[in-house]
């Protein structure tokens, strides 16, 4: 064979691993991290002397050998580097030492890496973007828990967006501009070890392993307390983003015709979601409730928009408020849905009538609760508003808002009386403006009998929601 052509095919396979080693292993010329023009000189001379070795190699057999080895090793290397983390994986030494750019809100520096953290027991990446909203909020929230336990945890906001992005979001978003966390951007490397489809997307990190990934709702001091203890394993919500393309019944062989239904507990792994796929091939229709509520899943039966607690009776069933519906004077929502929520999953005949879909979610749970439920009139006690008097400020702008809000956040509540506007009183009459989620109901009665109305208690048929225990 023509040396010439050796020395290029070899070239072009042997630079795969020999660039891969100079990326691990800095050059000593480099200083700690090596320039790269350094590491292109060392790979340079490195190349030739290995190449003139391969070409004084007589053994054809020898020499494609070594050729093979190259490529393979070669193509390990990039495989290895680019290996994404789950739970129970170690973070890899090429991983503590990348740099990460950053927005720095204490010193000049443009660059940080993991390991600057190895001192911490956690490390928290916090993968966000600038229309998360949610991510926003976490940020500020990871701001304070920073501060409270410093000596214990890192938090690191990651975006794969881009610096000159990120400057400029900051100076319109306080939030942003005030955190005294070390911002990342364009940090597409160190997403490609977590991928996620997401956000937030939060990996945990300790004792180098990965212990935990979620989202929001895993930035509480309690579940830092609990990965802090050891006690990650009992954290009640795991992030998966590829869960909710899994179905209930993982261990049938649902390629085929398979019809279906069937109820369930809690998820840990997806988040409260509804998904409804077409199979056209295969003639059916798959509907997946996951992490409903019992109110959530009785609105979907009945076709109904969001329908106040105070709607359902509940004068013969074992069932509570608590049981069948969330509100935050119970606590931690993940807690409660880890109790409370159900899945529900059927598929059925694609021919079938978005009625009897709904129908069929009604009959199961039922069974499911052995109880008997019905949507129609009942006569029950309520609350009637009328108006003491005719006079009507015209409000403020900006400060006042209708006691129509007022209403509506005292039947959001878990109360047994609910007030009915029937002449739409409320929408003519104007309060000061308030935060309304922190009152409870004998504040808010409180306040619109201010308003210069009255609450008459007396009886009328309504639609509620009936449930009866079998």
């Amino acid at each position: 064979m023509n040396p010439i052509i050796l020395y290029t095919i070899t070239k072009k396979y042997f630079s795969v691993s020999m660039f891969s080693l100079l990326a691990q292993k800095p050059h000593r010329l480099g200083g700690a991290d090596g320039s790269k023009t350094d590491k292109l000189r060392a790979y340079d001379s490195l190349s030739s002397n290995f190449l003139k070795l391969l070409l004084s190699i007589r053994c054809p057999l020898l020499f494609f050998c070594l050729l093979i080895f190259c490529q393979v090793r070669g193509q390990s290397d990039r495989n290895s580097a680019m290996q994404s983390l789950g739970i129970g994986d170690t973070i890899p030494n090429l991983l503590w030492n990348m740099p990460l750019q950053i927005i720095d809100h204490q010193h000049e520096n443009e660059a940080i890496t993991l390991n600057d953290y190895r001192d911490k027991k956690v490390i928290v990446l916090d993968f966000w973007n600038t229309w998360c909203g949610s991510c926003i909020t976490g940020i500020k929230h990871s701001g304070e828990l920073s501060s409270e336990l410093k000596s214990h945890i890192a938090i690191i906001p990651i975006t794969e967006q881009r610096r000159d992005e990120i400057e400029k979001f900051k100076s319109q978003n306080s939030t942003i501009k005030n955190t005294t966390l070390n911002l990342v951007t364009d940090g597409k490397n160190i997403a490609r070890y977590f991928p996620h489809e997401l956000v937030p997307h939060v990996v945990f990190i300790k004792n180098s392993k990965v212990v935990h990934i979620g989202g929001y709702e895993s930035l509480s001091e309690q579940n830092i307390q609990m990965i802090l203890a050891n006690e990650e394993d009992k954290l009640l919500y795991v992030k998966n983003d590829k869960a909710i393309q899994k179905s209930l019944l993982e261990s049938i062989d649902t390629n085929s015709r398979l019809m279906y239904t069937i109820v369930g507990s809690y998820r840990k792994d997806i988040l409260p979601s509804e998904i409804k796929m077409i199979d056209t091939l295969k003639s059916y229709s798959q509907l997946s409730l996951f992490n409903f509520s019992i109110k959530e899943l009785l609105e979907y039966a009945f076709k109904l928009p969001s329908i106040s607690t105070n709607r359902f009776n509940l004068m013969k069933t074992r069932l509570t408020i608590g049981d069948i519906s969330y509100h935050k004077s119970m606590g931690d929502k993940i807690v409660w849905l880890s109790k409370n929520a159900l899945c529900f999953e059927e598929r059925v005949p694609s021919k079938i009538s978005d009625l009897e879909f709904r129908s069929t979610v009604l009959t199961e749970l039922s069974r499911y609760l052995n109880v008997d439920i019905s949507f129609g009139p009942s006569k029950v006690k309520v609350y009637e508003i009328i108006r003491n008097s005719k006079s009507n400020n015209p409000p403020k702008e900006g400060k006042y808002i209708q006691l129509y809000y007022l209403i509506d956040a005292y039947n959001r509540l878990p109360n047994h009386i609910p007030i009915l506007d029937n002449e739409q009183i409320s929408k003519k009459v104007y309060v000061p403006k308030r935060t309304l989620s922190d009152l409870n109901s004998e504040e808010l009665i409180g306040l619109i009998k201010e308003s210069g109305c009255q609450l008459i208690a007396t009886e009328a048929r309504i639609n509620t929601i009936k449930i009866t225990d079998r």
